[in-house]
């Protein structure tokens, strides 16, 4: 977990709901917009394997999608409910703005950093960790072509996304 991780889990207030927002970038690209759409029934939080399923209308089909929870469960599980209602009062622009106002607090050096760059970074920290690049496609909700297989494969292997089996490779240190 680094720096960052650790500055949003300290979080209080509203401040928690816009850093639980800029966590979920990071654990799997899921972006505000996907959190404010889930339903009760999509947040998998307990068990042994905790996870988001991203399974209503996305920005594109490749984005529909299970996100494991692999840090930060218990300020997931405290602050989610709350997040979602603010996601549903508030502007994108407005979500957007205050992600970039702690990311500047966070990491100073890098002013131009946006909230959408978390993508980019959840995709740094995978080719980083050497991680299994078709799970990390399932879990950003990457095209097929981006790994080098044809989305025909990739959909293939996310229609077995919820299966235990599946769910334990992703928690699975190397």
């Amino acid at each position: 977990m680094c720096i960052r991780d650790r500055l949003c889990l300290a979080q209080k207030g509203h401040k928690a709901k816009v850093a639980l927002c800029i966590l979920m970038y990071l654990q799997g690209g899921m972006m505000p917009s996907e959190l404010e759409r889930l339903r009760p029934e999509d947040i998998r939080l307990s068990g042994r394997y905790p996870c988001l399923v991203i399974s209503q209308a996305a920005k594109t089909k490749d984005r529909q999608r299970v996100v494991p929870v692999v840090f930060g469960l218990e300020f997931i599980q405290e602050h989610i409910d709350s997040t979602i209602e603010w996601l549903m009062d508030t502007s994108e622009s407005n979500v957007s703005r205050q992600m970039k106002t702690m990311l500047n607090m966070f990491v100073p050096h890098m002013p131009e950093q946006t909230a959408h760059c978390l993508r980019h970074t959840f995709e740094h920290n995978v080719i980083c960790k050497e991680a299994n690049s078709l799970n990390s496609a399932l879990i950003a909700g990457w095209s097929g072509a981006r790994v080098g297989i044809s989305d025909r494969m990739l959909k293939y292997g996310m229609g077995d996304m919820l299966n235990s089996e599946y769910l334990r490779s992703l928690y699975v240190v190397a």
